[in-house]
């Protein structure tokens, strides 16, 4: 589970971005395909899409930002288990780790994922991240 704090800090660190590049902040999720893997980023995601919205409504006095903001999870999702030929946990059979993944299968959703960026916001944002 993710800490309220963390969530906070994450909730902050959005609306910011959203003030600096006056775009739209899209969280792209990849993680496990099982019961944790999916409750926890949807139960964060609640948490810190309202608290950005509410740390952006009260900067910029009442305006709305709810489709500036997004959360998709990329994977592992239940379809790309046979497109990408993804082992299945042997641990807790039914169950999909990212770590699971050899680097061709992790490439293969990442780049999908790169096709969407900003990559110009993306530049920013990552020399502003290196700088923390």
């Amino acid at each position: 589970e993710v800490s309220i704090p963390e969530k906070w800090r994450t909730a902050e660190r959005l609306a910011q971005r959203f003030f600096d590049l006056r775009k739209p902040v899209h969280i792209y999720y990849f993680g496990d395909l099982d019961p944790k893997g999916l409750l926890i980023p949807e139960s964060a995601w609640n948490d810190i899409f309202k608290w950005t919205v509410a740390i952006i409504n009260r900067k910029d006095k009442g305006l709305a930002y709810h489709a500036d903001l997004s959360f998709e999870r990329i994977g592992i999702n239940e379809d790309q288990i046979g497109e990408l030929d993804i082992p299945e946990n042997p641990e807790r059979p039914g169950t999909y780790q990212w770590e699971g993944l050899d680097d061709a299968q992790a490439e293969s959703l990442i780049s999908k994922t790169s096709e969407k960026l900003d990559l110009e916001a993306f530049e920013l944002v990552k020399d502003d991240e290196e700088d923390i």
